[in-house]
């Protein structure tokens, strides 16, 4: 098992870095970070000796986190690809998947299918501000959603909206298939 470094900015989440400390991966694990944006969340974990790779649709963003990729131990590999499709990953070897600020169910299906057994996924939805609302689960999904193939060990709903009908998520679960 390894500690992971403490991020040195802001710039990654606190409820993925300290769900990522008590999971204490082996170096070595290989993570998948869906979508991966800038590429914050994965340069993180390959600067803690993680193998990444690195899913967006946006070449641009991809681009960038080549570019202002630190120095870490293993190197990331990027995938430009519609993550709303099939991505071109071997399923059932991730040891963790992360996905941040985004949802879809689409998603969340690629996420089960990349996870080995005993693997982790992280979730972390938008809190729920400004145009993010209306791209929320509905209250009440992910315990649903997640009960059956995962030990959940945490689960964050959090009601918002006007009707307080959506949920900004937080979950942090280990896939028992």
């Amino acid at each position: 098992m390894s500690t992971l470094e403490a991020p040195k900015d802001n710039s990654i989440s606190k409820f993925v870095a300290a769900c990522a400390q008590r999971i204490a991966l082996p170096k070595g694990a290989l993570v998948l970070d869906i979508p991966c944006g800038f590429g914050r969340h994965a340069h993180w974990f390959a600067q803690n000796h993680y193998r990444v790779v690195g899913a967006d649709h946006d070449r641009a963003r991809i681009a960038a986190a080549t570019e202002n990729a630190p120095s870490s131990p293993y190197a990331i590999r990027w995938i430009v690809a519609d993550i709303e499709q099939r991505l071109p990953i071997e399923r059932g070897t991730f040891d963790l998947v992360v996905i941040v600020h985004y949802f879809s169910e689409t998603v969340i299906s690629q996420a089960l299918e990349a996870l080995r057994p005993g693997g982790w996924l992280i979730l972390e939805t938008f809190g729920g501000q400004g145009k993010h609302l209306m791209a929320l689960l509905p209250l009440g999904w992910a315990a649903g959603r997640f009960c059956n193939a995962f030990q959940v060990s945490v689960l964050e709903e959090r009601a918002v909206g006007p009707s307080k009908s959506n949920a900004a998520v937080r979950l942090m679960a280990k896939y028992r298939n």
